[in-house]
């Protein structure tokens, strides 16, 4: 956790610092930029003076949403370890895997919001600075004097958002993978008591564990929005398409600067 949070604050000084010089970049309209690096400077600007002023809050919702994550998944595996002891009658195992269906629900419907719009803004964040960074990638290496001391500083600032953010990304979608983890281990325990004791259960509790079961099997702990699982897998997609967009955009810019030598 303290990893964590010194990861996601150094992550809100660099976009705070990263505003200042973006306000002092778009001072200077004679600026050798062309006319899609313009347009895209002033996004960047305003996306990070508004990620600028909510990222505190943000910070510290999603900072408590770790911390219970954490909590609820150590709670799952021993309710799983539990029933694989078989040390509760079946009803209240029944009863005990609802209420962590329960929880899980509470804490989805509390947080959802707030991953949604962090995991958004991180991978915009995300996606400016691999933009700039690569962008600064041919000045560097052919001819780093061009830059001057506040382009390398920019390219510094951007290389450093893009990995952090990468790093915070890892945190928020492993945090959910780990979650599902344990609840796919505790869904294995059930399968496997009802394996065993199915002969022995009345038709309500067999209706009970089947329909828990299934819930276990078919939703995901955490799904911000409803739009995406917070596992992994989701966030590696979301970062593939991040990774084409800005392949896009770096192709875009070499075609202006081929366009328009001028500029």
């Amino acid at each position: 956790m303290g990893a964590t949070v010194v990861i996601i604050y150094v992550v809100t000084i660099l976009v705070v610092i990263n505003t200042l010089d973006m306000l002092d970049a778009m001072r200077d309209t004679n600026s050798e930029t062309t006319p899609l690096e313009q347009v895209f400077l002033k996004l960047v600007w305003a996306f990070s003076a508004l990620y600028s002023c909510a990222a505190p809050g943000m910070i510290t919702i999603l900072l408590l949403f770790l911390h219970l994550n954490g909590i609820l998944a150590g709670i799952v595996k021993e309710f799983a370890s539990v029933v694989n002891a078989r040390q509760m009658p079946l009803t209240n195992i029944v009863m005990s895997g609802w209420k962590v269906v329960d929880i899980f629900k509470a804490l989805d419907s509390v947080f959802s919001k707030y991953i949604f719009v962090e995991a958004l803004m991180s991978i915009v964040t995300l996606m400016v600075g691999l933009f700039f960074t690569i962008g600064f990638v041919p000045d560097l290496i052919q001819n780093p004097g061009s830059l001057g001391a506040s382009g390398r500083i920019t390219a510094f600032y951007q290389a450093c958002i893009s990995a952090l953010c990468i790093l915070k990304l890892t945190v928020l979608f492993g945090s959910g993978q780990w979650l599902l983890k344990e609840t796919k281990n505790l869904k294995e325990q059930l399968d496997r008591l009802y394996g065993y004791e199915v002969h022995r259960m009345t038709k309500n509790v067999v209706t009970q564990i089947e329909s828990l079961i299934w819930t276990f099997r078919t939703q995901a702990p955490i799904r911000p929005m409803d739009m995406f699982d917070l596992r992994m897998s989701s966030g590696l997609t979301a970062m593939s398409a991040m990774v084409t967009y800005v392949v896009i955009l770096l192709q875009f810019k070499s075609g202006e600067q081929t366009s328009f030598p001028c500029n």
